[in-house]
Formats: C-alpha cells, sequence, structure tokens
C-alpha cells in the first residue's frame, strides 16, 4: 500500500524476496513496475519500494502513531487466494514485543495473497502491515506495527530492473510433447543458470496423483542441457523438486506448481536443447533461443496470463467446477479451435460428473492435436469411469500406439484387460509394467498372479507369494492369503 503522494509502498518482505523484477496493480487496475526496494527491516518482515514512474498523485494511507488497545475494531484490505481488494473485520487480539518487535494479533481474517496489506483501524490509518498467520488455529493473524518502519535499514543492492543487464530472460515456452509443462524464463548468473517452470496436473487419467520430481544423482535419469553450437552437455546439479518419486508430494487435479532447476554457469549459452532421460512425460524443448535483449513489461505477463487462462485453472484448482464451466462457455463462444480450453472444459465437466460433454471436449482436442497419448488416456479414464469398456480399451490402444515407453498406460490396459477376462494380454501387459521397479506393489503381483491362474500358468502361485510378502497390511495379506489358498493348495 501507499504511504505517499509520489508511490512510495510498504509491503512484507518476504512477498518481494528474491524477485528479479515485480509489478504493483492499483485499485483502477493500472499496472507500475518496482523500481527498486529502498529499505528493508528483516526482523519484521517489512520493506518500503519506490515505482519506475514520474506520477507524484497517488492516493495513500497514513500511518497511525498509536497502537490501539485490545479488543479494539480493525480491518484489512487484500488480495487473499486472488480475490481482489477483499475487506475483512475482526479485532485487535493482542499486543506482543518480543525481542523490541511489535507484533499484532487480530482476529481479521486472512490468507494467502492477504501479506504486505494494511491492517487499519476505523480511521483508515494503517497500524500493521500483515504478515502471517497459524494455520492450526482460528483467527491467529499476525501483522507487524507500523511503528517497525522506523527500524528499516537502507538497501540499494534489491535493483528489480535487472532483467535489464541480460540475466533474465522471459521465455514461457511448452515442451515438446506435453503442453502442461512451461518454461516460463531462465537465469543466466555468474554462480549459476537457473530454468524456472510451471506445470499444471490437466491430466483426467492422472486425477489427484500426479507428481513432478528431479533425479540429480543419476546423468542417465535427469535434465541435461545441450548447447547446439559445441553439443556439449550440461547436466541438472541441483533442483527445487524432491529427489524420488515416492517422496514427490501429489498434485491434484488443476493444481500447479512451479518449480526450478539449477546448472552450472554456461556464460556461451545462446541456443539448446533441454533434454531428460525419466521415465514417464516427454518434457524435452528443442532449440530454444536466448533473446538478444529483453525487456520486460506487464503486457508481457498479462498477454501470457490470458493465453493461460489462469483465472479459470484458479477455479479449476479451487474446486468450483460449475463457475469454471460457466466461464469456459463463454470463453468457448468467442474463441475457437483452442487445445487448451478445450482440455479445461473437459475437466470441468469430468469433475461435475457430465461424461458426454467431457468426451465431446477431449475429442475437439484430439482434432486439434492427434498424436497426443494423454488425450487418448484421458478419454479411456472417462470411459472407464462409465463402464464403456470397449471404447476404453480403443482409447488407450492408441495412447500406448503414441507412447510406448510410458510403462503406466500398460497397467491401465492391464486392469482393463483382466476386467474383460482377457488373462493372456492383461499377463503381457503387467509384465511390461512391472519393468520398473517402482510398481513392485502386492495389487499388480495380486492380479497378475490370479490371471496366470485362470490359464493354468505354472508361475501363479510364485505371484501370489510375492503379493503376500509385498502387503502393506494384514487386512491385505488376508485377502491375498485367501487368493493363495484358492489356487495353490497343494503347495501350502
Amino acid at each position: 500500500f501507499f504511504i505517499d503522494k509520489n508511490g512510495t509502498g510498504l509491503s512484507a518482505w518476504h512477498v518481494l524476496e528474491n524477485a528479479y523484477f515485480a509489478y504493483i496493480k492499483d485499485n483502477t487496475g493500472k499496472k507500475y513496475r518496482i523500481k527498486k526496494i529502498t529499505k528493508i527491516n528483516l526482523d519484521a518482515d517489512i520493506v518500503e519500494f519506490i515505482l519506475d514512474t514520474k506520477k507524484n498523485d497517488f492516493p495513500f494511507i497514513p500511518l497511525a502513531t498509536t497502537i490501539p488497545p485490545k479488543g479494539t475494531n480493525v480491518f484489512t484490505i487484500g488480495n487473499p487466494q486472488g480475490f481482489e481488494s477483499a475487506v475483512s473485520s475482526g479485532i485487535v487480539s493482542g499486543i506482543k514485543i518480543n525481542d523490541n518487535i511489535c507484533t499484532i494479533q487480530t482476529s481479521t481474517p486472512i490468507s494467502a495473497g492477504s501479506s504486505g496489506g494494511p491492517l487499519l483501524n476505523m480511521l483508515g490509518q494503517a497500524i500493521g502491515i500483515i504478515s502471517y498467520s497459524y494455520s492450526d488455529g482460528q483467527n491467529l493473524n499476525f501483522a507487524y506495527s507500523v511503528m517497525e518502519r522506523k527500524k528499516m535499514k537502507k538497501d540499494s543492492l534489491n535493483d528489480l530492473m535487472r532483467d535489464v543487464n541480460g540475466k533474465f530472460y522471459l521465455l514461457n515456452i511448452k515442451a515438446k510433447h506435453d503442453p502442461k509443462l512451461t518454461l516460463n524464463s531462465i537465469e543466466l548468473l555468474d554462480s549459476m543458470t537457473v530454468l524456472n517452470f510451471s506445470y499444471s496436473n490437466l491430466s483426467i487419467t492422472s486425477g489427484d496423483n500426479a507428481y513432478v520430481y528431479c533425479s540429480t544423482k543419476n546423468k542417465d535419469e535427469t535434465f541435461y542441457i545441450q548447447e547446439k553450437d559445441s553439443l556439449t552437455k550440461h547436466y541438472v546439479v541441483n533442483s527445487s523438486l524432491t529427489e524420488t518419486i515416492e517422496d514427490a508430494p501429489k498434485l491434484k487435479l488443476g493444481q500447479a506448481v512451479h518449480f526450478g532447476l539449477i546448472f552450472d554457469t554456461i556464460k556461451s549459452l545462446k541456443t539448446f536443447d533441454l533434454g531428460e532421460n525419466m521415465k514417464g512425460s516427454d518434457w524435452s524443448f528443442n532449440n530454444i533461443t536466448i533473446p538478444s535483449k529483453q525487456y520486460l513489461t506487464s503486457e508481457m505477463f498479462h498477454q501470457y496470463n490470458e493465453s493461460q487462462f489462469h483465472e479459470t485453472r484458479l477455479k479449476l484448482r479451487r474446486e468450483e467446477f460449475s463457475e469454471a464451466k460457466d466461464e469456459i462457455d463463454k470463453l468457448k463462444d468467442s474463441i475457437k479451435n483452442n487445445e487448451l480450453l478445450e482440455q479445461l472444459s473437459s475437466i470441468a465437466n469430468f469433475s461435475l460428473g457430465n461424461p458426454d460433454e467431457a468426451i465431446e471436449s477431449m475429442n475437439k482436442v484430439l482434432k486439434l492435436n492427434p498424436t497426443n497419448a494423454e488425450y487418448y488416456a484421458d478419454l479411456y479414464s472417462i470411459y472407464f469411469k462409465i463402464d464403456s469398456t470397449e471404447k476404453a480399451l480403443e482409447n488407450i490402444d492408441k495412447a500406448i500406439q503414441y507412447s510406448e515407453d510410458y510403462l503406466d498406460y500398460f497397467y491401465f490396459r492391464a486392469e482393463l484387460n483382466y476386467k474383460l477376462e482377457h488373462w493372456k494380454e492383461s499377463i503381457d501387459d503387467y509384465n511390461k509394467f512391472l519393468a520398473l521397479e517402482r510398481n513392485q506393489t502386492a495389487s499388480v503381483y495380486l492380479a497378475r498372479g490370479i490371471a496366470k491362474a485362470m490359464i493354468k500358468d505354472d508361475s501363479a502361485c510364485a505371484d501370489l507369494e510375492k503379493a503376500k510378502d509385498l502387503a502393506e497390511s494384514d487386512r491385505e495379506w488376508e485377502k491375498i492369503n485367501k487368493e493363495y489358498r484358492k489356487y495353490c493348495k497343494g503347495l501350502q
């Protein structure tokens, strides 16, 4: 929020920490670029900044000179969860001074997006800067007193115009075979090279179980940059992701994650390919060219946000499926044949229990991109859910046709063939799926064992024994043992 007519602003330090550039949008919708952070109080999570503008008639919020006592009515204005200029009210619940830092506890509701906004008294004066809350309790929200501004130290290192020096480049390009992955930007720093990505779980097949990970220990299973001129390869040395699939947090349908891949310094980088050798979707990029010069503007980000339908995707992440569907239907009236929009439409309809509409949208997606294996897998998932087994089988066959190395598809087909009592076909697909060590689960060996037993395969009991060894609970072990006794009586 502004504290003088020249556009000097205050926010929470953690909002701008590590930023290379930043924009603010005022209540009229006009955007301004933040030029520089001028002062910081790290202990109180407060930052002061100035704008890159000559305008000098900004409306501003005066700062209070005293803190009101406990029980006083207060309110805040912020952007909780992206809801712009939302007002919420409460009281001053407590005033704490620890290590000579004054913190105001308030019952005023806040959420992610409220940080940096003003906590105001009923005269419209800012008494604090919203900073944090405790999710384990109710109405445990905290702001640092505006009095802590007096202890701010001048800072000349945080210049938020740093893209001008040629170290940060906005790219926003899609992976060659997976449009859910975007390479947003690249940083060519003196100490490292950083690639920043965003990944959205828009896969009906993955449902609420998508994951993103990056191994940095095995060069045969990690990301690498290959320079086009010299063909030199540079392997990732660190990332903000977990090392293994097992440790990776799961993403719900519609949820997104931002992550960075860190490489050693590559001073000569101009044009390159980004490759990877991990199992799963192909996350490679070809012929990435570093712009010769780039000055970032708010319009560049606005255009990107619009093209990605960020507001619609935000509704999907909040599980506001009806609102998302209404918004998508309106957009489809003016935007025809858009692959991402039709994909979002399919997700919204699937989540609302409208399978026919979900199938219609996914078929439109496939007309636009007829060789994308994941789209066929999504159709398989929709048909599987409504027990249209022959259609499900037809589409998972297509998914495997276009992505033979993605072994999870073989598991889906194995399940379907098992359901249809196509025992030999089911066994063949389970065999391929089990080629991945991470797929050693009791349920897979149980299903393959029963399928083998149905065709009198002598190795059926060995699978059922393995399933018992892998059982994760007594109940699961009893279930498997029941099948073992049924098919393997002579071996007990």
